[in-house]
């Protein structure tokens, strides 16, 4: 709250601006997930009419899901380990500025916490779960919502499902299942037709944005190393010129919105041309390859650099929406964040940091040998196959992708630590 008080109405980036303005046109697409925009856009704005709402009613939903996460702790844990769990999420400033944005990244986020929270809380209250159906229903519309909000949220949701299904009743996970597919099933295909949505453009350059982070490198470092089928592509996207002015390393983001540079080739080669034009970097270039490579995705694994997503502003925009927040409450948050990210805490903001961590608990307290424990270890892998996902996709440094990690990193965690109690009933 006091990060939007002295932010007041929000952040609204680009992408935000394109979903606001889907609202007031009524015309949707699904470039960014149209479920995404009617329940993060269209239901505050048509509630109250109030474009701060946008970003208040986040937050409403974030300290909802959050709340109940902690709630699960505290059962599991003790109340200390559940305010602890509550501050490593709280009192991070990536979470301050980051739920400032009504982003499908966070929308997703939210979902997921949720419904990793309700897995958890299930597998510990198996009899509390079994006398109450609307649980399990709840729980399928839960993780329909996450996977609707990002296109790639299915990364987290299927390994979730099929975890669930080695601990659940046959009954109950059907009922988990088939509420998860009457929601997709709906939001799919009967209300994107009503609502007459459009379908995105050029999806396949989001599938090869890693593939093309690795080709860039090498056409702006080591051009010699191009053949003729390599050269022929590359250029046909932008010129030598171009490559050198807009790229740089790890970061092919720059060149999808570059003016000259034309990203219809990329569509036209395919997903398995681009990988075999990817394996030739590797051979006729490995080192601006794997540096390209490394500077990208380390953002994920590792335990140092500079997060993304810590900016804040409103977009240029037609619709009026502007600053009108608290300067001087502004200017303390400034401080804390500097406060944070120049200490030891700025570890606590990484990635890596909640990755190792979760790892690190797995192994000190499953035996792999035991095909029982394998069974609970499937239960907080879906986060792991997520970011390591998601990573294959990256096409620049942009953490937003990756903030469910900070999220369910506490339940986790807590389920890893007490799952031979819940055995031990």
């Amino acid at each position: 709250l006091p990060w939007f008080i002295a932010r007041y109405p929000g952040s609204f980036s680009p992408d935000s601006i394109s979903q606001y303005g889907q609202v007031l046109s009524g015309v949707y697409n699904d470039w960014h997930p149209y479920w995404h925009t009617l329940v993060f856009f269209t239901f505050p704005l048509k509630l109250t009419g109030q474009t701060a709402s946008i970003v208040l009613l986040q937050m409403i939903y974030f300290s909802i899901a959050l709340g109940y996460s902690s709630l699960v702790i505290y059962k599991i844990a003790g109340f200390r380990i559940g305010i602890i769990s509550q501050m490593y999420v709280l009192l991070n400033p990536y979470t301050g500025h980051i739920l400032l944005y009504p982003w499908k990244d966070v929308g997703f986020a939210i979902a997921s916490l949720a419904s990793v929270a309700m897995a958890v809380d299930y597998f510990f209250f198996k009899e509390v779960w079994a006398r109450k159906w609307w649980r399990f229903i709840l729980l399928g519309v839960t993780m329909a919502n996450a996977t609707l909000f990002r296109h790639n949220a299915i990364l987290l949701t299927a390994p979730l499902a099929l975890a669930l299904l080695f601990h659940m009743q046959k009954r109950q996970w059907l009922w988990v299942s088939a509420s998860f597919l009457v929601l997709v099933f709906f939001v799919r295909v009967p209300l994107f037709y009503i609502l007459d949505v459009g379908k995105p453009q050029q999806r396949g350059l989001e599938m090869v944005g890693l593939p093309m982070t690795i080709i860039g490198n090498v056409v702006k470092e080591t051009p010699e190393a191009l053949d003729e089928e390599m050269a022929e592509f590359v250029y046909s996207i932008a010129s030598q010129e171009l490559w050198e002015a807009a790229y740089f390393c790890g970061n092919f983001n720059a060149n999808k919105w570059q003016k000259g540079a034309d990203m219809t080739p990329i569509d036209e080669a395919g997903a398995l041309k681009i990988l075999r034009l990817t394996a030739k970097c590797f051979t006729k270039s490995p080192r601006k390859s794997l540096m390209a490579l490394f500077t990208l995705t380390d953002m994920v694994y590792g335990l140092e650099g500079d997060m993304s997503g810590e900016g804040w502003g409103i977009a240029e925009n037609k619709y009026g929406i502007t600053y009108a927040g608290n300067d001087k409450l502004s200017a303390c948050l400034n401080s804390y964040t500097r406060l944070f990210n120049y200490s030891i805490c700025r570890y606590l903001k990484h990635i890596g940091t909640a990755l190792l961590f979760m790892l690190a608990a797995m192994l000190a307290k499953s035996r792999l040998n035991r095909w029982e424990d394998w069974k609970k270890i499937f239960l907080w892998m879906p986060i792991f196959v997520y970011d390591f996902g998601t990573m294959m996709l990256l096409s620049g440094e942009d953490s937003r992708f990756f903030y469910v990690t900070f999220l369910v990193c506490p339940i986790t965690a807590v389920f890893v630590f007490y799952m031979r109690g819940a055995e031990q009933g």
